[in-house]
């Protein structure tokens, strides 16, 4: 059967899998949420062996795959205490998981407590990696669970309404969703300003995906639907796009 597609199908593609936030970060000064990615070594090698196989991995994985200490150590550089891990290609909370690694001394990580906390978690991102999975490790803002994230809707390039989500944290496939209409001014532009900027990065991925000659590269066409995730962050006093 036939899939009729409403947005242009790069568009669609480029913005299946979250690598794409890490292409935004690099290519503007706005704020997005700070992303580590590691990406899976089995999802082109089933087969894949660490001791037989160092060159096709990135750095961050290879870290992780050769220090269990990864995740705490993460969390004391960063300054986080809680963090999300999930798949970065993912939906309705598929294979998210929630962590939280307080300022406890490394001394203290071998006790048995805080030591099956690194065991579960170091299990389930190595699963999750061998599945073929590229993983992604976010901060968790508390500002999303006591004042909710903003679903911004865009048709055709321009802002009309928005969602006002708040997760469950118990239970991530439940989510309290409602009508918004307060957004804010500086929040809607700050997603226009990511709508655009998406555009052109648009531009480059099909070029790369599908190479024409110069004369017949244009700017990529606004998506006739566009959501832009976004939050206020408590520590930056400043909308931060989550998605």
């Amino acid at each position: 059967s036939n899939i009729y597609l409403f947005n242009d199908f790069d568009f669609v593609w480029w913005n299946h899998d979250k690598h794409y936030l890490g292409e935004l970060q690099q290519n503007s000064d706005l704020n997005f949420i700070e992303t580590l990615f590691l990406d899976s070594p089995w999802k082109s090698n089933k087969n894949f062996s660490l001791a037989n196989d160092q060159t096709n991995i990135s750095e961050s994985t290879k870290e992780f795959l050769t220090d269990h200490f990864f995740l705490p150590k993460l969390f004391k550089q960063k300054g986080w205490t809680k963090g999300i891990i999930k798949p970065c290609i993912s939906g309705a909370s598929y294979k998210t998981r929630t962590t939280r690694y307080l300022s406890t001394p490394e001394k203290d990580w071998a006790l048995e407590e805080i030591k099956k906390k690194i065991d579960e978690d170091c299990e389930f991102l190595k699963s999750c990696l061998e599945q073929g999975l590229d993983m992604m490790i976010q901060e968790f803002e508390e500002s999303v669970s006591t004042k909710g994230e903003w679903n911004l809707i865009f048709i055709d390039g321009q802002y009309t309404h928005a969602i006002k989500k708040t997760p469950d944290l118990v239970n991530l496939e439940n989510q309290d969703v409602s009508p918004f209409s307060e957004t804010s001014l500086e929040m809607i532009e700050f997603a226009s300003k990511v709508l655009s900027l998406s555009c052109l990065l648009i531009s480059n991925f099909s070029q790369k995906r599908n190479p024409k000659p110069r004369n017949e590269i244009t700017k990529h066409e606004i998506p006739l639907f566009g959501r832009i995730d976004t939050f206020w962050s408590e520590r930056t006093t400043l909308s931060v796009i989550n998605e």
